[in-house]
């Protein structure tokens, strides 16, 4: 997962040097393959050439150390054990260290393991839970990725000089009761010139400001939690100077509501600009007074069109979807008290987008992986309009106003030869490709796959042109088929038989022929 150290890099203003293991090759990239890289052990020897110098830390995610060579394993083992430390990510990620302590962990939310092995230090996670694009992936990836951070600042021997704790009067609290709940802040140590900052920051990243205060001789400090919303939040405490933050730490706790938005039905999942969206949105354990506001919000977070209506059981409602909107919108419904939020959900709506009859910059096959958003949004940034490739689009490349071109089927040789093809009765195992039958069965299994596709836009569909096209065979469709193509190669019969010096009376004369009964040595193989 390349884009991770980069997240790490570029939060944490870390310099790093990176090297990639073959997935399911257990083979440094650069090794064994002496053709693009002149040597067998390019990979090895670039390792080796970086390790002249002390690195702070090292970090292993979806790897493990022993997919290394041995001669790499044992300088990276001597600057452990000399006081740099080791962070690996995975659910096989071993400390293969006899010297190896576990030790406490650095604060009570974290999810790793901690050791000291001899004058270094390591930390083992579980592997980084794959984030589905949705509202609020970010908030979370900020938080798997300061954990991940802290563990790297920590077995460098970097961590802050300052360690900070959260404490709740309860981690589950009513709406109605927050007016009775706390949170307290403590600290072990005064800085000089500092400054504590506590926020509440929900699941789908919006913030609200707790409290700034200078760090006092109590060591902790108690506030109250404000009128919140239903939902997951994290309290996040950070301490601060002029120069920069100094630590933080972040706990979780959620917000409960007998009020909930349960569903945001949509009749469709995707619209055509000028069309009428409808959809309902499902409640329960509605109170007098509440409103019910639905929304139609793009990716950026700005609201393209509302409207404010009486909360049912079940609400219809209807937008229409104006030339100008983007290609992802969130239908959001959010039930009101006055002006403070109760509760909400929403359901995502892809506006229909084709980027047809404009210039288009096509790349063929996106990044994969949950952080594949952050690539998306650079191609868009750098020009690219649709992307090419297999299956469905991701909901995240809608976010990024980028259509699609699906690689919707590909005929291509299944054999190096026609004849491994074709079964003893000299038909395409999988079907004569003029067969009506087959070709229907092939449309329609087609279509079917690409109905998500369908949905998003698509400039084209392509059909495949990779590698060789070995599509005859001896079927019936395929000799009419063979037939007709002469005749409007040729016209008459007469044309045909002054081409190739033969003497067929009509096309319809006309053989699927063997290779040996091929009128002329300079006949084309076809």
């Amino acid at each position: 997962e390349g884009r991770e150290v980069i997240e790490l890099m570029q939060r944490f203003e870390l310099d790093a040097d990176m090297a990639y293991v073959l997935s399911g090759g257990n083979q440094l990239l650069g090794d064994k393959n002496s053709r693009p890289y002149l040597v067998d052990d390019a990979g090895t020897q670039r390792l080796l050439k970086l390790m002249t110098k002390p690195y702070d830390v090292f970090f292993f995610t979806n790897t493990t150390m022993d997919t290394l060579p041995e001669v790499v394993q044992e300088v990276i083992r001597s600057q452990i054990r000399a006081g740099a430390g080791i962070v690996l990510i995975g659910d096989k990620a071993t400390l293969s260290f006899t010297e190896a302590q576990a030790v406490e962990s650095m604060n009570s939310t974290t999810t790793g393991t901690f050791y000291t092995i001899a004058k270094g230090r390591g930390v083992i996670f579980p592997t980084r839970p794959k984030l589905e694009y949705a509202l609020g992936w970010e908030t979370s990836l900020d938080y798997q990725m300061a954990e991940q951070g802290q563990a790297l600042l920590w077995s460098a021997h970097k961590e802050p000089k300052i360690n900070l704790g959260i404490t709740f009067s309860t981690a589950s609290v009513a709406r109605s009761a927050l007016s009775e709940q706390t949170v307290t802040i403590s600290w072990d140590k005064l800085l000089l010139g500092s400054e504590l900052i506590v926020e509440a920051r929900r699941w789908d990243g919006v913030s609200q400001e707790l409290g700034r205060l200078s760090l006092s001789k109590d060591m902790k400090t108690t506030l109250d939690l404000p009128l919140l919303s239903a939902g997951n939040y994290h309290i996040n405490a950070i301490v601060k100077t002029v120069r920069a933050k100094q630590s933080w730490v972040s706990a979780s706790f959620e917000v409960t509501s007998p009020t909930q938005v349960t569903e945001v039905a949509l009749d469709k999942k995707w619209a055509e600009r000028g069309e009428t969206l409808k959809g309902n949105v499902v409640c329960a354990g509605l109170q007098d007074k509440q409103q019910l506001l639905v929304e139609l919000v793009d990716v950026h977070g700005r609201v393209l069109a509302l409207k404010t209506l009486d909360p049912k059981a079940s609400t219809p409602f209807e937008f229409t979807i104006a030339a100008w909107m983007p290609m992802l919108l969130r239908v959001q419904a959010t039930v009101l008290e006055g002006k403070n939020e109760v509760t909400s959900s929403y359901s995502y709506l892809n506006i229909t987008t084709r980027h047809q009859n404009q210039f288009n910059f096509l790349m063929w096959t996106g990044p994969h992986g949950d952080l594949a958003p952050y690539a998306y949004k650079s191609m868009a940034k750098h020009g690219v309009t649709t992307l090419l490739q297999g299956g469905n689009p991701p909901l995240s490349l809608a976010a990024s106003n980028i259509s699609y071109v699906p690689y919707a089927t590909s005929y291509r040789a299944s054999s190096h030869n026609t004849t491994g093809m074709l079964d003893k009765n000299g038909i395409l195992k999988s079907g004569c490709t003029h067969d009506p039958a087959v070709v229907k069965k092939w449309v329609d299994d087609t279509v079917e796959r690409y109905q998500d596709a369908r949905g998003h836009g698509v400039t084209a569909y392509s059909l495949g042109d990779e590698n060789a096209v070995r599509g005859s065979c001896l079927s019936p469709y395929c000799l009419t088929a063979y037939q007709n193509y002469l005749n409007d190669m040729y016209t008459t019969i007469a044309a045909l038989n002054k081409e190739w010096d033969t003497d067929y009376a009509s096309f319809e004369a006309i053989e699927l022929l063997e290779d040996t009964q091929l009128p002329n040595d300079d006949a084309p193989k076809w």
